[in-house]
């Protein structure tokens, strides 16, 4: 996956979940952003049918800007926001610039690591 500076992964990747409309869709496109949604990749591959379903109804709760409720959040979180999308998402928002560019920075200052094809940030 290839980053530009003035990339919005965030709005492409919530994007991409609503087209998912299959389980395997829905693997499919968190393997596209593996590099800043890993654990959303565990996630999908954890899921069945019956759990897709589940998801689905979740995702469509939380898009209607109702609160999907704790459990599901701890099931469908990382689905939802992966958490080095997050971290990166925290960066950009506080420093008031693009998200691929906060990514970047991220990376040049070592914050940003990337382990097996996943990105590690460290902001704690």
């Amino acid at each position: 996956m290839q980053i530009g500076q003035f990339d919005e992964v965030p709005e492409d990747y919530a994007k991409a979940l609503d087209a998912a409309d299959t389980l395997q869709a829905l693997r499919d496109t968190v393997a596209r952003y593996e590099l800043v949604a890993g654990d959303a990749v565990d996630a999908a591959k954890s899921l069945d049918d019956d759990g897709f379903v589940e998801w689905r109804k979740a995702l469509k709760t939380e898009r209607r800007g109702e609160f999907m409720g704790e459990e599901l959040v701890e099931r469908f979180g990382p689905l939802l926001m992966p958490e080095a999308m997050l971290k990166v998402t925290v960066v950009a928002n506080h420093f008031k610039v693009p998200w691929g560019l906060a990514y970047h920075r991220l990376d040049e200052t070592g914050r940003l690591t990337v382990k097996n094809g996943r990105a590690v940030v460290n902001i704690d």
